[in-house]
């Protein structure tokens, strides 16, 4: 198995990052037009939003919890554990893209300084899923940089051969990462 991950990560070629920085340049671009790089345009521009999706995932409260749970690194990484044995370059790749994303969201949540819903809005507005968490730390959300870090390298290091197998991945991974 482990062969398979070094020929698939020997494949990977730049062109396969035109995709994300393409998007994430929209996002930029969205931002800037919305003035959603200050705290009162970010707010403005996902309020409605933020609000109907928590009435309609609270109705989960339990799923939403656990779903959550799993962007926690050391639970989703427990999933992933017998691959030490199986492919440790799979590990090596891992744990060195996590450690670049860790600063990376760290950097991005003192620039931003975005705080977290329960700390603008009135906390009997909404449901908290979970322990309520205030401050200045909500973007970008440490959780979903996690699950999309993990989700990513096993993307790379499992590629199937065949192109629409290729493509039910991506689309499989996109929607769990969701």
């Amino acid at each position: 198995m482990n062969e398979v991950v070094i020929t698939n990560f020997n494949k990977i070629n730049p062109r396969l990052f035109l995709f994300p920085f393409f998007i994430i340049l929209i996002l930029v671009l969205f931002f800037l037009m919305n003035d959603a790089f200050s705290v009162q345009g970010y707010l403005a521009i996902q309020k409605d939003w933020f609000y109907d999706l928590n009435h309609y995932f609270g109705k989960y409260e339990a799923t939403a919890f656990n779903l959550t749970q799993l962007g926690d690194a050391s639970i989703f990484l427990s999933f992933l554990i017998l691959l030490v044995i199986y492919a440790p370059k799979f590990w090596e790749s891992l744990l060195s893209v996590l450690l670049v994303s860790a600063v990376l969201c760290k950097f991005l949540k003192e620039l931003f300084s975005i705080p977290r819903p329960a700390e603008i809005l009135n906390k009997d507005s909404f449901i908290i899923v979970g322990r309520t968490l205030d401050g200045f730390s909500s973007l970008p959300s440490g959780h979903t940089v996690t699950v999309f870090t993990i989700l990513t390298v096993i993307l790379f290091a499992f590629m199937p051969k065949k192109s629409y197998i290729k493509a039910f991945g991506f689309f499989f991974y996109l929607v769990l990462g969701i």
